[in-house]
Parts: C-alpha cells; sequence; structure tokens
C-alpha cells in the first residue's frame, strides 16, 4: 500500500520548503525528503535528495517569487509554494517520519522544519496534515493554525499540533497549545518539530 501524506495550507497562506530527517535537520545528516518548490512551472513536486517525483501541486496552489532567503541548505533559494488563494500540496511519494512505525512511520530521533508566511489571520485550519493510511481521521498528524480555544491572549495567531492514533484514539496534543508565541503576520517564520526518541519505546 501507498501512504500519503498531505501538505496543505489554506487561504491566506504560503508554506515554503518542508525538510524531513531523520537525524539532524541538515541535507548531509539522515534526510529523508526536502521539497523546495523549485520545478520553475507545472504541477510537479520533486524531492531534492531522491531526484524523484514525490507529489502535486493542486488546486489553486502555485509557484511564487516570494521567498524567506536567498539560499538555504547551501542551494539558491527562487520560489515558494503559494496557496495564498486555494489548494495544497499532496505528498505521495514518502511516508511521513513522524508517522507511528506501526503504520510505517520512522523511528529514532527526527525533524520536521518548514519555512510558512501567513499574510492574514484566519480561523482554525490544518496547514500541515497526514494521514497514514486511508483519509479517516485516524492515523494521522495535524499541525494547525489558531488555537483561540485556549482563551490564551494572542492564541488566534498560535501554531500548534495533534496526532491520532492508528487506532483512531485521540486526538492527542503534540504538546502544549498554549505556546504564547503568536506568530507574526506577513512575514517568513522559521518552525521546526523534533522528536527524540527516549529509548524506552516512548518519544518526546
Amino acid at each position: 500500500m501507498t501512504r500519503s501524506y498531505r501538505a496543505r495550507v489554506a487561504s491566506a497562506a504560503l508554506l515554503f520548503c518542508m525538510l524531513v530527517s531523520g537525524a539532524t535537520a541538515t541535507l548531509n545528516a539522515g534526510t529523508v525528503a526536502y521539497y523546495r518548490f523549485e520545478e520553475g512551472g507545472g504541477t510537479d513536486i520533486v524531492d531534492s535528495v531522491s531526484g524523484d517525483v514525490h507529489g502535486e501541486m493542486i488546486g489553486g496552489s502555485t509557484h511564487s517569487a516570494d521567498i524567506p532567503c536567498s539560499e538555504v541548505d547551501g542551494l539558491a533559494n527562487t520560489a515558494s509554494l503559494d496557496c495564498s488563494t486555494d489548494g495544497f500540496a499532496k505528498i505521495s511519494g514518502a511516508v511521513f517520519i513522524l508517522h507511528d512505525p506501526a503504520v510505517a512511520g520512522g523511528t529514532g530521533d527526527a525533524t520536521f522544519e518548514c519555512f510558512f508566511k501567513k499574510p492574514g489571520g484566519q480561523d482554525h485550519t490544518a496547514i500541515f496534515w497526514t494521514n497514514g493510511d486511508n483519509g479517516a481521521d485516524a492515523d494521522r498528524f495535524n499541525l494547525f493554525w489558531n488555537a483561540s480555544f485556549t482563551g490564551a491572549p494572542g492564541s488566534d495567531r498560535f501554531i500548534s499540533s495533534d496526532y491520532r492514533a492508528p487506532d483512531g484514539s485521540g486526538p492527542n496534543a503534540i504538546a502544549n497549545h498554549n505556546t504564547g508565541l503568536p506568530v507574526t503576520l506577513s512575514v517568513w517564520n522559521h518552525l521546526a518539530i523534533v522528536r527524540t526518541d527516549n529509548g524506552d519505546g516512548t518519544y518526546s
């Protein structure tokens, strides 16, 4: 079975380069997949590690010259994925490393990171949504925008995440939803989620 995950950025958002690593987040140390959105046209999404097409741009998503910096990991950076009006990126050529190992996710330490930009506010919505098998609300990882349900100041600009186990139990918070770190709008932000293997079958 080919498992897939989607990087979905809903209205009023930009997403640039996703880097998924089984060790430290550099191309030279266990990088599993790297999506730079530098294809220059068309809808294919190419993994910079393998050179293979891992996904496609769907809906109104386009390439944009709005970028966070001119160079990333020693590579020229000229484009980003623009989902500011509609659409998303669907990755189906690789399994998401933070999934449960029972559904082919990775084991050990891991990092997921991306650059993103939010031109404006938005209601609670998924930014990065994964599903390991059938698209249902189980066996999934959800990175979302707007945690105003916490009631904390500025929480309408928080980014947080949760997951459901393969049996559908959850959602379980990845960390405290009340991060206390509201995102600044209309500027590029760097986000990293780091998983540490505690060596006893648990992760932190």
